[in-house]
């Protein structure tokens, strides 16, 4: 069973490694500047942000940069519109495919908050994450589920999680609303660490506070994520498979026979999940060369 505790820090902002990165992360990401609401990097940026967050890491969270090897960077704008849409529930997709002992894969989450909007009408923890801790009893039957088929999952609808490692993945019905759900208060320079087979998401704000929000306004977060496996967890015939071998992953679930007609219907989703392998796999091996130069 993974490990399902949470760890929340505060980080010290005004510290040189601290905002250095910030600084860089601004200067890649221009969440600032960027009036696009839910903006999210893309992969392909991955290599800017890990050399723009390695010494960061490597200082505040040596353990984690040593023994671990990143799968995931990102940085994300949630603005009051975006907070109040559709809920986010989700485990880390992609992410999965690299552990090779299942739910047992030491994986982790960091969030940092670089940017929070200054507003008196927000609660501690608006914009902020929550996650949905296994160690409830009101949670057990669903992770009991997610663990007995090794899936990762996501919202689809407000009762309809399915799994986002397959093409066309399994469905899994469950009550939102019986769900308890944890929130922590979230400043700048808040950071918050979890298992990334936990259930999280963004935490949603007032819809009143969204519809009376003026455009442009100083409303929004910005949040620096990545995810974290054990270096003795990665499964190493991923690391080392092929492209052409890649929709052994994410259509294993499927009759083989039925496989050209996924590809096909799915293109779209089968080129996206070819290029996050191998933009988690280039990840993989930049962090590698630098700290675990013995890995494949």
């Amino acid at each position: 069973m993974f490990a399902p505790s949470i760890q929340t820090s505060e980080l010290d902002t005004h510290s040189p490694v601290f905002a250095q990165m910030k600084a860089s992360l601004e200067s890649i990401a221009d969440f600032h500047l960027c009036p696009r609401t839910g903006q999210v990097t893309s992969q392909a940026l991955f290599p800017q942000l890990y050399a723009a967050t390695k010494a960061f890491y490597r200082d505040t969270l040596p353990q984690v940069f040593s023994r671990y090897v990143p799968l995931y960077h990102s940085v994300w704008k949630h603005t009051l519109q975006s907070a109040a849409g559709p809920d986010n529930l989700h485990q880390d997709a992609g992410v999965q495919y690299f552990a090779k002992n299942g739910y047992d894969a030491r994986m982790i989450n960091v969030w940092i908050c670089l940017h929070r909007a200054p507003s008196d009408s927000l609660s501690d923890d608006e914009f902020g994450l929550y996650v949905v801790e296994s160690r409830y009893p009101q949670n057990r039957a669903l992770y009991d589920q997610l663990l007995a088929r090794n899936i990762h999952v996501s919202a689809k609808a407000q009762s309809t999680l399915v799994d986002n490692m397959q093409v066309g993945g399994m469905q899994i019905r469950f009550q939102r609303e019986e769900l308890r759900l944890t929130t922590f208060p979230y400043r700048v320079g808040t950071m918050i660490s979890f298992s990334s087979h936990l259930l999280h998401g963004s935490k949603g704000c007032n819809p009143a506070l969204a519809a009376a929000a003026v455009p442009n306004q100083d409303s929004y977060r910005v949040a620096l994520s990545s995810v974290w496996l054990h270096r003795d967890d990665l499964n190493s015939e991923v690391l080392e498979m092929p492209e052409e071998q890649y929709e052994s992953l994410y259509l294993w679930q499927h009759e083989k026979a039925m496989w050209p007609d996924l590809k096909k219907y799915f293109k779209d989703y089968c080129r996206d999940e070819n290029l996050r392998l191998t933009n988690i796999k280039s990840l993989i091996g930049l962090h590698s060369s630098e700290v675990h130069p013995a890995l494949p």
